[in-house]
């Protein structure tokens, strides 16, 4: 029994974190890749020639709910259905022999390891590297360090033989495992410096041993929150992708004040001819409708009522499909019934009129993370614009704010915070 609530709730006890959480749709609204072709060819290109030997750096840029992580799904798994066909093919013998099969994309896939940076990391150093070694070993969450470090023994043995002791001692340190005393006592023997060289020429190993093995995708994700350490460390592994197979795909929003948006421009001007650039875009307004018909149907909502959606998500996939689970909390899209001729998996249709459309609590919270790190000045100018409404004449906005603010300075501002 629990206070306020007149009948029985049951309680779970949980039993672990859960490394990944993926979000369930209770609406059955799929998020389909709409307006990407360019983007989805790029990717796979840049795959193919990982396949065939050579290295490359993406970068994956748009502001949340662009599709980015979709994206690199539906790459993914393209090539593992590819990969499945040409499996079925070599089953039924209707591939000659004389005829060189490709490698198994799959088995890129299988192989790429992902490193997530998070908003709560920023201050801890080589987050982002902490995370991608993790996910290397399969740590849980509730994993024993003894057990870690274990695996990491076996892992590193595999990985370089009879060389580990070069390499290991210095990945238990950083993952703060508990070393043998003879190899604690010989990394405490090293100074920081002395230990940052050693360390980051392990990780540099590592990642090329790796590719040893075969070629190898590693994606680092929500880079906007990595740390510069984590960055520094990037700019010394570089290198590695001019001469083994390995992919570097960074996935990141275009925050410019992040240190990420600086590695950005030295991509540009060091590794121009590795580096491959996709950016997100807003969909347009066609590539929108098809959208809304790809979540509901083509024909259950009015051209009004996609007009006021539409206008309000200016173009970002995930904003329409939040006010899409709008309108069917709200009771406004509901499935349709068996009884109306609906036979197995039953679509939309709409039951109530919408004249006005308000911001899912969703978007309210993601709107106003953004604003809130605007300066003072900049928010007072962002509310009064806002007042005065979508457009707005600039005499107006002068004459309701001090005469001293300075009115272009922080426009510029909120045009550059896309705001």
């Amino acid at each position: 029994m629990v206070k306020g609530i007149s009948y029985p709730i049951a309680v779970y006890r949980p039993l672990r974190s859960k490394v990944e959480i993926e979000r369930v749709d209770a609406y059955d609204l799929s998020n389909p890749l709409i307006g990407r072709d360019t983007e989805f060819e790029a990717l796979k290109a840049c795959v193919g020639d990982l396949q065939e030997g050579r290295g490359g750096i993406v970068t994956l840029t748009g502001e949340r709910g662009m599709g980015k992580s979709l994206l690199v799904r539906e790459v993914r798994n393209y090539f593992v259905r590819q990969e499945a066909l040409l499996t079925q093919a070599r089953d039924r013998e209707s591939q000659p022999s004389d005829v060189p099969v490709p490698s198994g994309s799959s088995t890129i896939w299988q192989r790429s390891l992902r490193g997530r940076c998070r908003s709560y990391d920023q201050a801890h150093p080589y987050a982002m590297w902490s995370d991608l070694l993790s996910n290397w070993l399969g740590v849980r969450e509730d994993e024993q360090k003894e057990e870690t470090l274990d695996r990491l023994r076996r892992q590193a043995q595999a990985l370089w033989g009879a060389r580990m002791m070069e390499y290991y001692p210095h990945l238990a340190t950083f993952l703060s495992l508990p070393l043998e005393a003879p190899l604690a006592e010989q990394i405490r023997q090293l100074d920081a410096e002395g230990r940052r060289q050693q360390f980051f020429l392990a990780i540099r190993e590592w990642v090329e041993a790796l590719t040893r093995k075969g070629p190898l995708i590693i994606n680092f994700s929500d880079m906007h929150w990595a740390d510069t350490t984590s960055l520094d460390l990037l700019k010394y592994c570089l290198p590695l992708c001019d001469y083994v197979p390995l992919l570097w795909l960074f996935v990141f929003r275009p925050e410019r004040e992040s240190p990420v948006w600086k590695l950005r421009y030295y991509l540009e001007t060091e590794y121009p001819h590795r580096l491959t650039m996709l950016a997100m875009r807003p969909l347009n307004r066609t590539q929108s409708k098809h959208f809304i018909a790809h979540l509901v149907g083509s024909d259950v909502l009015p051209p009004e009522t996609q007009d006021l959606i539409i206008d309000k998500a200016e173009g970002n996939p995930y904003y329409i499909q939040e006010l899409m689970r709008s309108l069917i909390v709200q009771g406004i899209l509901v499935r349709k019934n068996a009884d109306e001729g609906c036979v197995d998996e039953c679509g939309w249709q709409m039951v109530k009129a919408v004249t006005s459309l308000n911001l899912p609590d969703s978007l309210q919270t993601l709107l106003l993370a953004r604003i809130d790190r605007l300066s003072p000045q900049e928010h007072q100018m962002l509310q009064t614009a806002a007042v005065i409404g979508t457009v707005f004449w600039s005499n107006v906005l002068q004459a309701l704010i001090s005469e001293d603010i300075p009115l272009q300075k922080y426009l510029t501002t909120l045009m550059r915070a896309q705001l």
